[in-house]
């Protein structure tokens, strides 16, 4: 087993060299998954890594009849054979497996792909007990103008959970991003301003009250301040959550912020962002983490990091989920399963982490230009990667 481990390690390494020196609703039929256990493998980054093989038998129901998938195991005379088992078809998804250990999982959804795509649906119905909408809730999609509320997309998407008792979670109320150009290019003053935020979530978070069950309130501003930080003055934190709160007081409310996963600098200022507002009794339930990865991540480090804010008496979601397998990597699949398999149980043990969420599901719509390319725990064919097979073995 040893020498299995560090042939591969080698294999990985040689590949990695050579990378950087190449140029630069009721149910319907799922698509058919794909039935496989995969091997991990594991970096010389990392201080730790899963059993080397695992066999796992799950598979989702599917009423048509599976085709085989090529094998993943290269045909290299270096590379070892990876044995893989046949799911059977009757296998609960991940949102079934989920439940059983306290823990919601689930995926940033689109609403209008809810509507015309029956796989991607359907995946949802099957693999998952909780969902975040994309940008159906963004400030310049239901607020698009003054005088214009847009509600359509979000309804649909939150009639969509509740129908198929499925928990919804809602993203960010204030960030950076999505600020309609009516009130970046208005000329406000401060009361009006606060006016204008107050109206908007009281008016979000109010409509969905009872159907929403946590919100990012505020997020990423500990690098980059949003307008309503010049418009309102930094109060403007404070107020989020407070009208949040009275706007639905059942509602879990969240700060939500990236890179500050481990324990870093960043990390140390967030830590302390949320027990000064903890001593302001402002009601934060908790931290987000995003965690848009594209490379491996020290799993001890994480854990330390979520034990820090438990201790604190705030639960941690782990909200945008995503990883890039590294190009050019032998086994980049395998890889990439590793740190899923690894967060996802690191998530498990904490004392409060009950929300594991990626950011989308199907790799079929992140375009392969982007940095996340390949991030996500099916390939764009809604087959099954390794990914999601390390998440169902974490979960078992």
């Amino acid at each position: 087993m040893k020498s299995f481990r560090l042939l591969i390690t080698c294999l990985w390494a040689v590949s990695m060299t050579l990378a950087a020196c190449a140029p630069t609703p009721t149910p319907f039929p799922l698509s058919p998954l794909n039935p496989q256990a995969t091997d991990t493998v594991i970096p010389p980054t990392l201080t730790a890594a899963p059993s080397s093989t695992f066999t796992v038998t799950p598979a989702p129901t599917a009423s048509i009849t599976p085709t085989v998938p090529p094998t993943r195991a290269s045909t290299a005379s270096l590379t070892p054979t990876v044995t893989r088992t046949a799911w059977p078809i009757d296998a609960p998804g991940l949102g079934s497996l989920a439940k059983k250990q306290g823990l919601y999982i689930g995926a940033a959804v689109e609403a209008s792909l809810l509507a015309e795509e029956t796989a991607y649906q359907e995946t949802i119905l099957k693999e998952f007990n909780i969902l975040a909408p994309e940008q159906e809730m963004s400030m310049c999609v239901v607020w698009p103008e003054r005088e214009t509320w847009n509600f359509e997309a979000s309804d649909a998407l939150v009639k969509f959970a509740q129908a198929n008792k499925i928990r919804t979670r809602g993203p960010s109320l204030v960030g950076t991003d999505c600020i309609p150009d009516w009130i970046t290019e208005g000329e406000f003053t401060p009361v009006e301003a606060s006016d204008i935020l107050k109206k908007y979530i009281s008016t979000v978070v109010g409509r969905y009250r009872g159907k929403v069950a946590y919100w990012d309130v505020v997020n990423n501003t500990l690098e980059a301040q949003p307008i309503w930080a010049t418009l309102i003055g930094p109060i403007y934190i404070e107020r989020a959550f407070e009208w949040a709160h009275a706007a639905d007081p059942r509602a879990k409310l969240f700060y939500s912020d990236h890179s500050a996963e481990v324990m870093n600098k960043k990390s140390d200022l967030q830590y302390d962002f949320l027990r000064n507002l903890q001593y302001k009794n402002v009601p934060v339930n908790g931290l987000g983490m995003q965690m848009h990865l594209n490379a491996s991540i020290q799993k001890e480090s994480v854990a330390e990091n979520i034990e820090r804010i438990n201790a604190l008496g705030l639960e941690v979601h782990i909200t945008h989920f995503g990883i890039a397998p590294i190009a050019g990597a032998a086994y980049a699949d395998e890889l990439q399963a590793m740190v899923y398999e690894d967060m996802l149980t690191v998530c498990l043990k904490a004392r409060n982490c009950p929300v594991f969420m990626m950011w989308g599901f199907t790799d079929k719509y992140i375009h392969p230009d982007q940095p996340d390319a390949d991030a996500l725990i099916f390939d764009d064919h809604y087959q099954p990667k390794p990914a999601y097979e390390a998440l169902y073995k974490a979960l078992q």
